[in-house]
């Protein structure tokens, strides 16, 4: 599945859900706030890096792969 803003959207927001927890708490656990849960649940202005830690700290893991590049 090739990663795009809404997918990862989308990921988070079923992380989320099958922790059992609300925006707010998961925005407690990141140190953020419930407003940008909710931008980055639609696929707005998400970050790899704090999509990863969003995952790391719902307890999951990522494989990812990275194409492209020197050859």
């Amino acid at each position: 599945m090739e990663a795009t803003d809404r997918t990862l959207g989308g990921l988070i927001k079923t992380m989320r859900t099958s922790c059992g927890l609300t925006q707010s708490e998961l925005a407690e656990a990141v140190y953020s706030d419930v407003k940008s849960i909710r931008r980055w649940e639609h696929g707005e202005n998400i970050t790899w890096y704090k999509f990863l830690e969003i995952a790391h700290t719902l307890g999951y893991t990522m494989d990812i792969e990275v194409k492209g590049g020197a050859e």
